[in-house]
């Protein structure tokens, strides 16, 4: 494959971190220049996380997707004004959350997540249980559903960011334009806020 680095030995090859990177980054100055087909390698690579997030938003897969199709409308339609001196996937993020927030506008919004974790962690679950723990799981589901509709929405927002999207606190920062520390602090405060709402449910 053309641009990208591969080790090879008597038993294995794969491509090196060095080499998948330089790959990404060739595909989007391609895109930069208007390649057409490089724009759809670019979609087909990053639109499951795209849709991710917005999924973890949205906590509705027809209506994530649409948004997610949005995003890239509008990435295709803004592509000239990112600057590749950033990382992509932060400014990526940048536009899904944009294009979230006016459609949030337009109408309320649910967010919904499966678990927290002793440590205050959201994360979601994707594995086959017995019906017993299926119950329990719902139940502890509701609960978690019910303490993030009280929370403010930047409070939902950063938890989303970091604890589902599992997002670094250097590229949330450049996402919501505020210093890293502001991001751990939020992230910090919003866990307190979501553990509380759950002990005193």
């Amino acid at each position: 494959m053309m641009g990208v680095e591969v080790v090879a030995t008597e038993e294995v090859s794969w491509i090196t971190p060095v080499g998948f990177q330089r790959e990404k980054r060739a595909i989007l100055e391609r895109c930069l220049s208007g390649d057409h087909a490089a724009f759809e390698i670019l979609v087909r690579e990053n639109e499951g996380r795209v849709f991710g997030l917005l999924y973890s938003l949205t906590g509705n897969a027809e209506e994530a997707r649409d948004l997610t199709q949005d995003t890239f409308i509008r990435v295709y339609r803004r592509l000239h004004l990112y600057d590749p001196q950033r990382p992509f996937m932060g400014w990526l993020f940048a536009v899904a959350r944009n294009i979230y927030r006016d459609s949030m506008r337009r109408r309320k919004k649910t967010l919904s997540l499966e678990k927290l974790d002793e440590d205050g962690t959201l994360t979601l679950q994707d594995r086959e249980v017995d019906a017993e723990t299926a119950a329990i799981e719902s139940e502890s589901y509701s609960r978690v559903w019910e303490a993030l509709q009280r929370l403010d929405p930047e409070q939902r927002e950063i938890l989303v960011l970091k604890d589902i999207s599992d997002l670094s606190y250097a590229d949330i920062a450049g996402i919501l334009n505020v210093p890293e520390g502001t991001v751990a602090s939020r992230v910090y405060y919003a866990r307190r806020a979501i553990r509380n709402l759950l002990i005193e449910a």
